[in-house]
């Protein structure tokens, strides 16, 4: 975990400064051998990404089902939210875009060229107002988890 990094601070985050950053002073041209190893988007990177963000966000689901039949709407939330993150993070690696930061990203991670066609509308209702009472909280589970199913499919190349 990382204060203003509520998904937390992954490596993978240094590559997108290095390919995004343009340096303002770099007289030996230190960032430009940087940026070379930034593109193309390294495969294996999108690989394991891929596979780890998209266990974690089932992960995520799975483990709030108990939760979300008992009404506990806290911990309910911090799953859904955690599932959201990893959705984002793995729709990112599928389009080879590094991502910097969580903020703003529901909404580039629902333009990017690959991704399901009601991400962004899905991911803020769930996380907007994931319900109080077991048969909402329960609700909001299913949504996101068909939603994840949707990136899944999206993942199989």
């Amino acid at each position: 975990y990382q204060p203003g990094h509520p998904h937390g601070f992954h490596p993978h985050i240094y590559l997108g400064e290095i390919h995004h950053c343009r340096p303002l002073y770099d007289p030996n041209d230190t960032l430009q051998s940087l940026k070379c190893l930034a593109d193309p988007y390294p495969p294996r990177l999108k690989r394991t990404l891929i596979r780890k963000q998209l266990w974690e966000a089932r992960f995520a689901l799975d483990t709030c089902r108990k939760s979300a039949a008992r009404g506990d709407a806290f911990y309910v939330a911090g799953c859904l939210f955690r599932c959201s993150a990893c959705l984002v993070q793995t729709l990112f690696a599928l389009n080879e875009r590094y991502i910097i930061n969580e903020k703003g990203s529901v909404e580039v991670a629902a333009s990017l060229p690959v991704s399901p066609a009601d991400f962004r509308e899905i991911v803020e209702s769930v996380l907007a107002c994931p319900g109080e009472r077991p048969d909402q909280l329960q609700g909001s589970v299913r949504r996101l988890e068909s939603l994840l199913e949707a990136v899944e499919t999206l993942c199989i190349y």
